[in-house]
This record gives structure tokens, C-alpha cells and sequence, in this order.
């Protein structure tokens, strides 16, 4: 982790690497905030601070407010995004389910990284 400043997520791990049914992110939020500024992206590392990215496995997370405590699935695969409750060891969890919509697993690569990305201000131009 090379900078973590004011980021609204925790990264807790990836789980079922390599089964696209199941294969998922799991993130923790570490106070309440707003999804829509965040992106997540795969990273190929080199060395412990160098990190490579193309634009084919980013995901901007979608409008959503969120509470502090609650819990992020992003699987790789295709499902509709949902909130539901479960369990987080013993305790009583909120999970925000989002889907990349992806064929094909992602997270096989033993140097892939997670990248959480705080995109506060942007713009965008129409090309005509």
C-alpha cells in the first residue's frame, strides 16, 4: 500500500480466486461515504511500489451511500447488484453486492494487485 489517504474503503481480501461464480472482492468501509467517487482497478505488480494497469479491468462503483462497518462484494462475473445481510464471523453484516460482468475469472495471477482509486473530481466531453 503506498497511499491510502482519505480512501473509503479497506481491502479485506479476494475469495474463490479462479471460479467466475463465485470470484470476488471483499472490502470493509471505514466510515460512511458515498461509493460513486470510487474505482477499482487490477493491477500487475513490479517490485513491491511499482504497479502496471490497463483500462480493461476497471470498475467504477456505482451512486450509493454507504455506512461505516458495512461490507463490498465486487465478483468478477455476471449477477444484479443488490444489498443484502448476512454474517461477518459472528457479527451481524450489510453486504452491497456489485457485479464486473466479466467472462472469465480475474484474479489468477499471483502478482495481480487491487487498487482502490479516490476519483473526486472529473469531467467528460462529448466528441462529435
Amino acid at each position: 500500500m503506498i497511499n491510502n489517504i482519505n480512501l473509503l474503503l479497506e481491502f479485506i481480501s479476494v475469495r474463490d480466486a479462479g471460479n467466475i461464480e463465485k470470484e470476488r472482492i471483499l472490502f470493509k468501509c471505514k466510515q460512511d461515504g458515498f461509493l460513486g467517487n470510487t474505482l477499482i482497478l487490477v493491477g500487475n505488480n513490479f517490485g513491491k511500489t511499482k504497479i502496471y494497469t490497463s483500462n480493461e479491468y476497471v470498475y467504477w462503483l456505482p451512486d450509493k451511500n454507504v455506512k461505516q462497518n458495512e461490507y463490498i462484494r465486487l465478483y468478477s462475473g455476471v449477477g444484479k447488484n443488490k444489498t443484502t445481510e448476512g454474517t461477518y464471523g459472528d457479527t451481524a453484516a450489510i453486504f452491497h453486492n456489485f457485479y464486473w460482468r466479466k467472462k472469465g475469472h480475474i484474479w489468477v495471477n499471483e502478482n495481480n494487485s487491487v487498487i482502490i482509486l479516490n476519483s473526486i473530481e472529473w469531467d467528460f466531453y462529448t466528441i462529435n
